[in-house]
């Protein structure tokens, strides 16, 4: 074993730890206290104890550990259960594991056991934040689903190959017997939910309001309709019985690219179900609930509204609200999240499909003008050309993970080639040496955004897979690239530069006056 460390920085250690138990005790409304241990940071940067010489959970670098223990977890839901975790590490693994959105219930029957768990990293912000949550018997779980009626039941368990099989075991079966109660509770508060009549003619927005860079269609429609908003990427609002039962009081459900067809219980047909569409799928209409209705963030969708089954009258044209821009930047940005186009674990499982996402990463980077207008239409080309059979075929998967960010990244390379004043904004972009020049960092929230739109004279929009894009609702002229000549986006570029803006698309903004309108229309 490793030597301890000496006097004043076991010392150290230990205060951290107080800290750490006392942040996480706050969080929870509990008290503990610390228990006797030499407090040690391991080989791989992580707070552990050593008890009576042996290091807790019986590893020496718990992080790694944790992470492999958990890397080929598949987490199903917005809600996991983890069974007797030895370390904090563990529940930090399994927390990064599940991802924003998601939650995580940690069963563990010991006092002593969750003293040390929480003494050993500060668990505070996910406990705080309602993603982290902790029981030991089957009263405290129970009591945890009264606290928070809005978390949905976990989906599955989470075991941990250091897990005794037999306590894992009868930990299960008390846990089995309290989800199988709140399943029946769920059930039976849906269906009152779905019986209320509406005590008012306002709406009830639906959505997730997590930031995420050209995805914040969730608090752009919260802030437009300036209504009741249940935020669906937090875990314990997420319950189906919860949502139901907050909008039940409205006169109408609106929500973001999700329909009824995508959650036929959530509310009785009669009531209707307004669903603002920002992404290509458009939800199907279920003719037993007429008056539901789409909000189309850009009349380029009304083929496929119409595709789908809604009639014409239950479709309005809804863009995104404008964003007021301070003040006038130099120069263009573009702002995109992109990847290192490396194929994903699943398509590195796939060798003839691999061919084809090799194939279309060299060309489009070399030569992102074969495009085209139809991405789709080139993907194809593309998956016959080399012999790969259309069925099972991911299309969908290198559309968004492949074709569109290189793309985006073609055209930045092409930027900075004709000398043009280009700044990089967003995730990504430190994988392609030859741009880092340029990049000036993520893009990480609404302030971020707001500052890096402010600093640019214009926006580009090499974007492939969105009709009615977020980036024309930000102040600033946009400079599409896709499908245009080089001349002309060159002209269109030094025009902004100098001050003459080419003129933008303009669309209605989404606000109460026109989701009224199709409310007064059913």
């Amino acid at each position: 074993m490793t030597a301890l460390a000496t006097a004043p920085d076991v010392s150290c250690r230990a205060r951290e730890a107080q800290a750490n138990l006392h942040a996480g005790c706050a969080a929870l409304h509990i008290s503990l206290p610390l228990p006797p241990a030499d407090w040690i940071t391991t080989r791989d940067g992580a707070l552990t104890a050593v008890i009576d010489g042996q290091w807790l959970g019986g590893c020496s670098v718990p992080r790694r550990a944790a992470g492999r223990m958990l890397e080929r977890s598949n987490v199903r839901g917005n809600v996991a259960c983890l069974l007797l975790p030895t370390h904090a590490q563990q529940i930090a693994a399994a927390l990064d594991r599940v991802g924003e959105g998601r939650a995580i219930i940690v069963l563990l029957p010991h006092a002593a056991a969750l003293a040390l768990v929480l003494a050993c990293c500060d668990l505070s912000r996910p406990i705080a934040g309602e993603c982290l949550f902790f029981a030991h018997d089957a009263s405290s779980l129970d009591n945890l689903f009264t606290r928070h009626p809005g978390l949905p039941l976990p989906q599955q368990f989470l075991k941990l190959p250091a897990t005794d099989p037999t306590a894992g075991e009868a930990v299960i079966a008390w846990a089995q017997e309290v989800f199988s109660k709140q399943s029946a509770k769920h059930a039976a508060r849906l269906a009152a939910a779905r019986c209320r009549v509406p005590a008012s003619d306002g709406f009830c927005v639906a959505a997730g309001r997590t930031f995420c860079l050209w995805g914040d269609a969730g608090e752009a429609l919260s802030r437009a309709l300036d209504c009741d908003t249940i935020d669906t990427d937090q875990p314990a609002q997420s319950a189906v019985a919860h949502v139901a039962e907050r909008s039940a009081d409205a006169a109408a459900l609106v929500t973001v690219d999700t329909g009824r067809a995508d959650g036929p219980d959530l509310i009785a047909a009669d009531k209707p179900w307004l669903t603002w569409v920002t992404q290509p799928r458009v939800p199907a209409f279920v003719p037993a609930a007429p008056r539901d209705g789409l909000l189309l963030v850009d009349a380029a969708l009304r083929p496929a509204a119409l595709a789908a089954g809604w009639p014409a009258g239950r479709i309005a044209v809804a863009g995104w609200p404008a964003v007021d821009s301070a003040g006038g930047g130099a120069g263009v940005a573009l702002l995109a999240d992109v990847s290192d186009l490396a194929p994903t674990e699943q398509i590195e499982d796939l060798s003839s499909v691999r061919l084809v996402w090799e194939a279309c990463r060299a060309e489009l980077l070399a030569r992102p003008q074969a495009i085209g207008d139809d991405p789709a239409a080139y993907l194809h080309r593309v998956r016959v050309r080399h012999a790969v059979p259309a069925e099972n075929f991911p299309e969908a998967l290198l559309l968004e993970r492949l074709i569109a960010p290189a793309i985006v990244v073609a055209t930045a390379r092409w930027l900075v080639r004709e000398n043009v004043p280009v700044r990089l904004h967003g995730c990504g972009w430190d994988a392609f040496g030859d741009l880092a020049a340029r990049w000036d960092g993520p893009v990480p929230d609404r302030a971020a955004l707001a500052h890096a739109v402010a600093s640019a004279g214009a926006l580009i929009d090499p974007f492939i897979l969105r009709s009615g894009h977020p980036i024309y609702a930000q102040g600033r002229p946009v400079i599409r690239t896709i499908n245009r000549t080089a001349p002309r986006v060159l002209q269109d570029i030094a025009a902004a530069c100098a001050g003459r803006a080419p003129s933008g698309v303009t669309t209605a903004a989404i606000d109460p006056a026109v989701v009224r309108r199709l409310l007064g229309n059913a």
